[in-house]
């Protein structure tokens, strides 16, 4: 089968996503919510390993998003 005639090996004429200015932008929206944030949210989970997980969530549209 000619590639030409195979649709999956036409990945290459898709759109292709730019992932470096996907993450830059990516940091810059959670940079400026830790940043701008006038309440923060603390919590505390243990995994099924024992590990201790600390996350820190600041709300954004109504949602609370972890930060950290």
């Amino acid at each position: 089968m000619s590639e030409r005639s195979n649709p999956r090996a036409r990945w290459h004429d898709e759109p292709v996503v730019d992932l470096e200015r996907f993450k830059a932008e990516t940091m810059a929206y959670f940079r400026a919510l830790d940043e701008a944030a006038t309440q923060r949210y603390h919590f505390r989970h243990a995994d099924e390993e024992g590990g201790l997980w600390y996350i820190e969530a600041v709300p954004d549209r109504g949602k609370l998003v972890a930060i950290k």
